[in-house]
């Protein structure tokens, strides 16, 4: 408030605690009493309206600056009449208006103005405090005091805008919740900036000539009492942020007109030196666009003429023309520049031995500080509150700006349409009802957002499930009560805290929906005879919570080659299904024979969501596995691998897999020159040479990369005919040096040979790299070389699969020594090998992929072997942000090529692929993106500030594909 005013106590008094002022008779009776009085009243009004309401609301029984859209389809959009408290501050809209004319004929930015058309908008209102003064309201001038205006009066100013945004589905709706509690999205800055500031006083200077002479220890060297004030004209950090001053409060003010000569002059202006305008001085020019919008006007000198007081400004900026009801304000900061002064952390002279510092932070326009200082004493009186150093610096003494949010919707034209009223609605304290209760729904699953309607939904359950159907203490009653449930039952079972072991699986059948829900840990389930202790099929929503379940031997349910792979949980055909707070654990097995936690939905589209889940993955397993859902959520799970058997254990089980010693041979052996037909080009990047040249990238085929880079050719003569085969060189040697010497066989087909060969590498793979052919027994293979795992590992950790993902959103997940991280890729029993999908879109696709803030430890079956932090195949949008991807280690640029990737997509790509500020450790290669495709209308593929360390080939890229 920049009036006329001797002193500004408020902050003291915020700070002593004051409930009021006392006037005594007989004592002089100041301004800065009642102005005290005044805001002290008014900080504890608002306060408590801010502590009762929150951080916005409006009457529900009669909300206000409701959102409509404009009448004509001109104007923006409607903004209805009423009240709304933004920080306890009540601001009203006297009458409905549009958003072009809400500030009048002011002309200021229409709504199409920096909005395109089809952009999803943020409608808020801006509310901040005004100071009016004679020059304002002209019926503040007393006619009977001959026109002299007295006290001023303090305004809510409010303005209604509107900001472009870019939603998730998920984003969209943290948003409403927030702001129908009244809270704004971040990026809004409300109140006073963070920065501060210190006012102090210089060692005593030679008074100036003009002053009487004050005492050589007086640090405020004038005979005049001044009230200072210190505002800030350009925001940002205390750098970039600019000040002026006024020893005066700012309160030297006057009109600018013109007069009968077309000339400019000041109305209003005082003739006097010390209260009055001084030519060559700076002055603040600003007009009512100004104050509708809270900002600064135009700095500049001012030149007042001696004959006949006409004024001008040498800051072309000032157009009166240009300028509504237009003003000038007088500063005191002098210096050259139009744009105040720099804040520095030194002390800064203003006058008189006053100086100011700031402190690091934010400072927004707007901020003010003010002091007084006094001549009988010859000192300022710092700090303006209670504090055991003078020096310290103090925040701003300004409210600021505060926010509250009205809607989303999207610019349609010139108006708006899809209007979402997101206000925070006040209910009458004396009427409170059980719908203006909001309800945390994440335990009960009710799908109710208040009170009312939760209590709606369990009325609608005629069973009580919303409670607890059947409360159930052991393994028999539990039995019991599944078996004996009807076809189509909604129920909800509760089990207790203790252990529940099943003989087998335990099948929900028909039923419609079904909650089963533990006491924590602490409630156990186990099954000893079947893969799965629970099995859901072909219920309407399925969900399971708060419990350890433990999975039984692996291969031994005949159902499951039916299923497909089962998990220790298992839900199968049915609907919408949610898994949350589990601890789960499966045994080890076959390659991929089964998982902890599995769906698959073989008719319907479901949901499925599987969150703060803790599973342990048998050996060579899958942990999460869902398959045909059409939106999969995975969030903030832990996946790590069950037990650790030591290097000759897991050796031991790996040679015992017949699945993965296939692998190990494929990696090994490979008899076809390029099966996938020509991929086209790539780009590969070493690590370290992002931004470098076109000498420091290499331009090889995506035919070469495919995992295939570690083999070379070699013939063997047979009987007149050559069998070619591709296998890695230290074995091919080897191996067609001891298939020579037998020429005891008699095999001559190219068929049977090809299969002699991967029996032989089978069978050198379980025995150590040796092998028997004809009489003698060799060593064909260094196992050494292969490096193959010596913990306990699992082979996938999360898998989201089908014939189309429609969307899948996998966040917050630490996955520890998997051979494939995440795995997210739709596929079909006829998917068409490239390079037919290179130009068109294939319909076994995921449509929407959110890969972010997961931490995945890879580790690989081999160097031979296929590894990948993260596995994605055809994608219409992908992004993947924030993850961070480690491997073994230990790789040098002499090493052999191994398809060991970071994050790898291979297929098609849509429109949209990012990935940014990924961190790749430890793995031949950083980040795939592969093979060459025909590239896409308005196509954004963008890698950027991702990171690689300890790997050769930081980039794989196919054309197109940007990384920066």
């Amino acid at each position: 408030m920049n009036g006329d005013f001797s002193r500004w106590r408020g902050t003291n008094a915020r700070a002593r605690g004051y409930t009021g002022v006392l006037i005594q008779q007989g004592r002089l009776y100041t301004d800065s009493d009642w102005n005290e009085n005044v805001q002290i009243q008014t900080e504890r009004a608002e306060t408590a309206l801010a502590d009762l309401i929150g951080p916005a609301g409006t009457p529900k029984d009669r909300p206000g600056f409701t959102i409509a859209a404009a009448a004509g389809g001109t104007g923006g959009f409607r903004i209805g009449a009423g009240a709304f408290y933004v920080n306890g501050l009540k601001v009203e809209n006297p009458a409905i208006t549009d958003y072009d004319t809400q500030s009048g004929d002011l002309s200021l930015p229409a709504f199409s103005d920096g909005i395109a058309n089809g952009d999803e908008v943020l409608i808020y209102l801006e509310a901040w405090k005004g100071h009016v003064n004679a020059f304002d309201d002209v019926l503040l001038n007393d006619p009977a005091l001959s026109g002299a205006d007295t006290g001023t009066r303090i305004k809510a100013r409010w303005r209604v805008g509107v900001r472009a945004v870019t939603l998730t589905d998920a984003e969209r709706e943290t948003l409403i919740a927030r702001a129908r509690c009244g809270m704004m999205p971040d990026g809004f800055a409300a109140g006073p900036g963070t920065g501060r500031m210190a006012a102090g006083t210089n060692p005593a200077d030679p008074a100036d000539a003009t002053d009487c002479l004050i005492p050589p220890e007086a640090g405020y060297l004038s005979q005049e009492n001044q009230l200072y004030r210190i505002a800030i004209v350009e925001g940002g950090a205390r750098s970039a942020a600019r000040f002026v001053w006024s020893r005066e409060n700012g309160h030297v003010e006057a009109a600018l007109a013109l007069n009968t000569d077309g000339d400019l002059v000041l109305r209003g202006a005082r003739d006097d030196a010390n209260l009055g305008f001084v030519n060559g001085g700076w002055v603040e020019v600003f007009d009512e666009r100004n104050r509708a919008l809270g900002t600064v006007g135009v700095l500049s000198r001012i030149d007042i003429s001696a004959q006949n007081g006409t004024v001008s400004f040498d800051n072309p900026a000032v157009v009166f023309a240009d300028l509504i009801n237009p003003r000038v304000r007088r500063w005191d900061h002098g210096g050259l520049s139009d744009r105040g002064r720099p804040l520095s952390a030194t002390p800064t002279l203003l006058e008189h031995g006053v100086t100011v510092s700031f402190t690091t932070g934010e400072y927004r326009v707007g901020d003010v500080w003010m002091f007084e200082a006094r001549a009988a004493t010859g000192t300022i009186i710092w700090t303006p509150m209670p504090s055991e150093n003078p020096n310290d610096p103090v925040p701003p003494m300004s409210w600021g700006r505060h926010f509250a949010p009205l809607a989303l919707a999207r610019r349609q034209g010139n108006t708006i349409g899809g209007i979402i009223d997101i206000r925070p609605l006040i209910p009458p304290l004396v009427c409170l009802e059980a719908e203006d209760v909001r309800f945390d729904d994440s335990m009960c699953n009710l799908g109710a957002e208040t009170v009312q309607e939760a209590l709606e939904a369990l009325c609608q359950q005629t069973t009580g499930a919303g409670l607890c159907t059947f409360v159930i203490g052991d393994v028999t009653e539990l039995i019991d009560v599944v078996t004996g449930l009807p076809p189509g039952r909604d129920v909800k079972l509760c089990l207790r805290a203790g252990q529940f072991a099943l003989p087998g699986t335990l099948e929900f059948t028909g039923l419609g929906h079904v909650t089963v829900e533990g006491t924590g840990p602490q409630t156990v389930v186990s099954v000893a005879g079947s893969e799965a202790a629970f099995l859901f099929r072909d219920c309407t929503t399925v969900r399971v919570t708060d419990m350890s379940i433990n999975g039984g031997r692996i291969g031994t349910d005949a159902a499951s080659e039916r299923d497909g792979r089962r998990g220790a949980v298992s839900a199968f055909d049915c609907g919408d299904s949610s898994f949350e707070r589990l601890r789960l654990r499966c045994r080890n097995g076959r390659d991929r024979a089964a998982a902890c936690l599995a769906t698959r939905n073989d008719r319907g589209r479901p949901s499925v969501l599987v969150r703060d889940c803790k599973l342990r993955v048998g050996q060579s397993q899958i942990g999460i596995n869902i398959i045909d859902a059409a939106r999969a959520r995975v969030q903030d799970n832990d996946l790590r691998p069950a037990d650790d058997v030591g290097r000759r254990g897991v050796l031991s089980r790996i040679t015992a897999d017949p699945v993965l010693v296939a692998r190990l041979s494929r990696g090994i052996l490979w008899f076809s020159d390029n099966r996938a037909g020509n991929l086209g080009q790539a780009t590969v990047i070493p690590e370290g040479r992002r931004g470098a040249g076109p000498r420091d990238t290499q331009r090889i085929g995506f035919h070469e990369l495919r995992g295939r880079v570690t083999r070379e050719a070699f013939a063997l003569e047979r009987r007149g005919r050559s069998i070619t085969a591709n296998l890695r060189t230290d074995i091919a040697d080897t191996l067609a040096a001891e298939l020579r010497r037998n020429e005891a066989n008699h095999i001559d087909d190219a068929g049977e040979m090809r299969r002699h060969i991967r029996n032989v590498l089978g069978t050198a793979i379980r025995n150590n790299g040796r092998v028997r052919i004809g009489a003698q027994t060799s060593r064909v293979i260094d196992m050494d070389r292969l490096a193959i795992a010596e913990e306990t590992f699992m082979a996938q950790g999360i898998v989201v699969a089908g014939r189309q993902v429609t969307e899948a959103q996998v966040s917050g997940n630490t996955i520890t020594r998997a051979t494939d991280g995440i795995r997210i890729a739709a596929s079909t029993s006829n998917d068409r090998e490239p390079p037919r999908w290179r130009d068109t879109r294939p319909d076994n696709r995921v449509i929407r992929a959110i890969i972010t803030g997961n931490v995945i430890e890879v580790r690989p079956l081999a160097t031979t072997a296929s590894a990948f932090g993260i596995f994605l195949g055809h994608a219409d949008r992908v992004s993947a942000s924030e993850n961070l991807i480690s491997g073994p280690g230990g790789i040098s640029d002499n090493d052999r090529p191994r398809p060991h990737y970071g994050l790898y997509q291979f297929g098609w790509r849509g429109a949209h692929l990012t990935w940014s500020m990924n961190g790749v450790e430890g793995l031949y290669n950083g980040y795939f993106v592969g093979p060459e495709t025909s590239s896409q209308p308005n196509r954004r593929w963008q890698l950027r500030d991702n990171a690689t360390s300890g790997t050769v080939r930081a980039y794989v890229l196919a054309p197109d594909v940007d990384a920066n």
